[in-house]
């Protein structure tokens, strides 16, 4: 229902502006300060103006320490220097709700700003060298009546290197 929500209020703008439409795929490293290494990707599509992109887009991120993939749900906005002929800087937010399938495990808040450069590569193709931050919280339901659920927040920096169409 979010991601309806989300995509209606995304429609006015795609109308009244003079855009393109764009494709982004990039794996994520995933460094937390708090555990051990992570990994994942995130895909994501919008609509493109001259110096600025809107869009939605889902992800895949697995943790060391729970059994199943965490899926975060994003809506993005990007700004990057169009103008420059072979390469620019490239600054995105992306912020949404992270799921997981496990019925013991529940998602929560997903944040990603980075910014990086974007690389021209001719027709039409980008190279994305990104790093930010990453938050994403979850809680563990308790398994026995006696013990409580625990909240995890994990926050950390990504390393990206990805494509955009």
């Amino acid at each position: 229902m979010k991601l309806i929500i989300l995509f209606i209020a995304l429609c006015p703008i795609a109308a009244f502006s003079q855009t393109k439409s764009y494709g982004t795929l990039r794996p994520l490293f995933v460094s937390y300060s708090n555990e051990d290494a992570s990994y994942g990707g995130v895909f994501s599509t919008g609509v493109r103006g001259k110096d600025a992109s809107i869009g939605i887009g889902v992800g895949g991120i697995k943790f060391p320490h729970v059994s199943t993939v965490y899926v975060p749900v994003f809506g993005e906005f990007s700004f990057f220097v169009d103008r420059i002929k072979d390469a620019g800087p490239f600054f995105n937010f992306q912020a949404g709700y992270g799921f997981f399938s496990d019925g013991n495990v529940s998602g929560g808040l997903f944040v990603h700003p980075n910014a990086g450069f974007l690389i021209d590569c001719g027709s039409g193709v980008r190279l994305l060298i990104t790093g930010g931050y990453i938050s994403s919280d979850f809680k563990v339901k308790a398994l026995y009546p006696y013990d409580n659920s625990t909240s995890y927040s994990s926050h950390g920096f990504t390393l990206s290197i990805g494509v955009m169409l």
